[in-house]
């Protein structure tokens, strides 16, 4: 260790491991300066991939829209697919329970206290409260869950991609959050979805609503 001398007192500036030879500082947030790697919390478990669109325009149907850069669309053709899924979640009665708060990204089976039934979720953050906030990954919507009501989520399940794909509209312009009431609207409705570009997951792209541009649309009301 280095002892300097800062003012009137001393202090002594050491190097702290923990057990097993782990930097401190690489454990607290910010200690090390941006320059320091801090390490995250692991994501274990399996994982669901996400599903992908079509090039070109197509015909889908909205499930979940919240605003401009997170809507959420799926085929018509999942349905099947997703019937199938939720006869699995409610008829597997040997779900293991989580026993400790999940890390963000974590996928697991999660018991909507909203709609009472089992869905296939991606958790979210840690609430301050100490609930999960977890979205579904089949449908895009989220809700606040407490721990007890989270499971693991067996590879049986992971099999199917999810059945929700996120989308942000390409035209970005000035929105008033009073719109985000009208795009809620938009759920179950369909629309015609033509891809730009893909940033990550999320699927860029054009949306057409009873024949004009979502966003043209949006702004004229």
């Amino acid at each position: 260790y280095q002892r300097r001398v800062r003012g009137k007192g001393e202090v002594c500036v050491a190097m702290v491991t923990l057990e097993g030879g782990a930097d401190v500082r690489r454990k607290i947030p910010g200690f090390g300066g941006p320059e320091e790697e801090v390490e995250k919390p692991s994501v274990s478990g399996v994982r669901v991939v996400s599903s992908r669109l079509d090039e070109g325009a197509q015909s889908l149907y909205v499930s979940v829209a919240v605003n401009p850069t997170e809507i959420y669309v799926q085929k018509e053709e999942w349905t099947q697919d997703l019937e199938e899924i939720s006869t699995q979640l409610e008829s597997d009665a040997t779900a293991t329970p989580l026993t400790s708060s999940p890390a963000p990204g974590t996928f697991c089976i999660a018991l909507s206290a909203e709609f009472e039934a089992k869905y296939r979720a991606q958790v979210i953050s840690t609430n301050p409260d100490g609930t999960i906030l977890v979205r579904y990954c089949d449908y895009g919507n989220s809700e606040s869950l407490p721990l007890a009501n989270l499971s693991v989520l067996p590879e049986s399940l992971a099999v199917k991609p999810a059945l929700a794909v996120p989308c942000c509209l390409s035209e970005q312009k000035e929105w008033s959050p009073s719109k985000d009431g009208v795009l809620a609207g938009l759920a179950e409705q369909e629309v015609t979805v033509t891809p730009v570009e893909w940033k990550d997951d999320v699927c860029v792209c054009q949306i057409t609503f009873e024949g004009a541009n979502l966003v043209d649309k949006l702004m004229g009301m």
